[in-house]
């Protein structure tokens, strides 16, 4: 008989019922799914202590990694160009992930009209699937009277295109309320970028004091 393994990259629809909804991707049928799979897989991995701490089961960690010949650091006349083609602003931050209130967007809308008004050519890019009702979200752009040309909205690219992204920001701002492990805190590290965390403790497993 064939054995089983499941991977498990977040432990989300199991410890925050709270946020998640049919709006956000995760029915009632997903935390079932997540739920019981643990009791009959053979093997269990999960991709952060944070994840293996929230399971029914005990699990062997493996960390999720990033393809370095996909997210790399692009030398500067190669970046140049690709800037130009795809139409990158020349001075932004950038949150990647899904477009949500769990991944902190508004506190992080409200962050960004207080810093931009001193740095004025500065926009905000988001990467990643629009979840919050789009009408609710540019009414709350609108209330905070911040230019809306500054933030951008780009809901899907390429891995190729990411890169160029990942490449040409000043940083990554990343500050979910919950998170299984944090892909994209990584991906910004291969291209040696910095990014501002929020304090939990799954992202603090990607970091390593002094690197």
């Amino acid at each position: 008989t064939a054995l089983s393994t499941l991977s498990l990259h977040d432990a989300l629809p199991i410890c925050f019922p709270v946020t998640i909804s049919y709006d956000t991707g995760f029915s009632f049928k997903t935390k079932l799914f997540t739920f019981f799979t643990q009791l009959f897989a053979d093997k269990l991995f999960s991709v952060s202590e944070f994840t293996a701490s929230k399971l029914i089961r005990k699990s062997v960690v493996i960390p999720e990694g990033v393809d370095s010949e996909t997210f790399y650091k692009i030398p500067l006349n190669d970046l140049v160009l690709k800037r130009k083609e795809l139409n990158v602003p020349e001075y932004f931050i950038l949150s990647l992930g899904r477009v949500e209130k769990r991944k902190n967007v508004y506190n992080n809308l409200v962050a960004f009209n207080l810093v931009q008004k001193f740095i004025p050519k500065l926009k905000y890019v988001f990467v990643g699937q629009l979840v919050e009702d789009e009408e609710k979200i540019n009414s709350f752009i609108e209330a905070l009277d911040v230019p809306r040309s500054s933030i951008v909205f780009k809901k899907y690219i390429s891995d190729e295109d990411l890169n160029v992204y990942l490449n040409s920001m000043e940083l990554m701002l990343f500050t979910p309320e919950s998170e299984g492990f944090g892909l994209p805190v990584i991906e910004a590290y291969a291209v040696q970028k910095p990014v501002i965390l929020s304090r939990i403790q799954p992202l603090a497993e990607t970091i390593v004091t002094g690197k």
